[in-house]
């Protein structure tokens, strides 16, 4: 009689052990899922296609990093995924990154490359500061032409498949002296020494979309080439802008092969983001006034004033 007894005893402990190990809420979705974006750069001017022929092994890089949330408002330090996308020509792109379910900071820098795609006219391992290479300053040649983006997405809806753009747009200025008189050119060997009086920039913080690391008495010197269409290019350069407008006013100085100064004078170059200022005049001879040209996004020209 007594184990008789016991048989329902255990059934209603299985019973028991069986309910015990449901799940309270069984139809909650877990909050920890993936998300897949489709993300589209466009661009808000062209990058120089002859850049990439003329360099020989030059590609376009497209760096993308994307940081997490980090609950208090702010943004994790280091990005949850980096995305590094090469191409052999300058032109928008779309890509597709699976990232868990939260908000994001995504930062883009678009730059060329050459030699086994390493860093080359930027380096770009650290996107609070974005910096030319160290040692001597160089001219900004078409190559260093550059582009950066910034977007704050929220990815935490219950959804699997999000989508969203980023516009990239160029944080660089820059300028072009020409010499019209190039009769006086001719048979010369001459030499171009450009020096800034005013700080610099020579980083750009991706975060802040602002140019840093001003420095002081940057110079360089470049020798003057004739070009196709009979003027002399004495300079070129390639400059950082925090705000869509800004001044440069560069201390020229012009030599012969023996070293001797042949001319030297100064200028107020007005600068605009995403635009090639060109300054045009009799610079060889002293002679005549300078008149400036811009190209708008290093495209098409207008005239402004001087």
């Amino acid at each position: 009689m007594h184990r008789g007894k016991l048989i329902p005893l255990f059934a209603a402990c299985a019973l028991a052990l069986v309910s015990c190990g449901k799940p309270d809420t069984p139809n909650t979705p877990s909050q920890n899922h993936n998300v897949t974006l489709q993300l589209s750069l466009s661009f808000e001017g062209p990058m120089p296609e002859n850049t990439v022929t003329k360099a020989g092994d030059a590609q376009v890089r497209h760096t993308l990093r994307f940081y997490r949330s980090d609950g208090a408002g702010s943004w994790l330090a280091s990005p949850v995924v980096e995305k590094v996308v090469y191409a052999e020509r300058p032109s928008g792109i779309d890509l597709s990154v699976e990232l868990p379910a939260d908000r994001y900071k995504i930062l883009a820098w678009t730059d060329y490359v050459q030699g086994g795609r390493a860093d080359w006219q930027w380096t770009a391992r650290d996107f609070s500061r974005v910096s030319l290479p160290d040692g001597a300053y160089q001219a900004g040649l078409p190559e260093r032409d550059a582009f950066s983006g910034s977007l704050e997405k929220d990815l935490s809806s219950a959804g699997t498949l999000l989508s969203g753009s980023l516009r990239m747009t160029r944080p660089l200025a820059a300028y072009t002296l020409v010499a019209t008189d190039a009769d006086a050119f001719k048979g010369k060997d001459i030499r171009v020494s450009v020096t800034y009086p005013e700080p610099v920039a020579t980083a750009f913080n991706l975060w802040e979309q602002a140019a840093v690391a001003p420095r002081e008495g940057l110079s360089f010197t470049v020798p003057a080439e004739i070009r196709p269409d009979g003027t002399v290019l004495l300079v070129q350069d390639m400059l950082l802008l925090s705000g869509n407008n800004g001044t440069i006013t560069p201390d020229i100085l012009l030599q012969d092969a023996s070293g001797t100064a042949i001319g030297r004078f100064g200028l107020e170059i007005p600068l605009k983001k995403g635009q090639r200022t060109i300054v045009k005049g009799s610079f060889l001879t002293g002679s005549g006034s300078a008149g400036i040209t811009a190209d708008n996004h290093f495209d098409g020209h207008y005239e402004i004033s001087f």
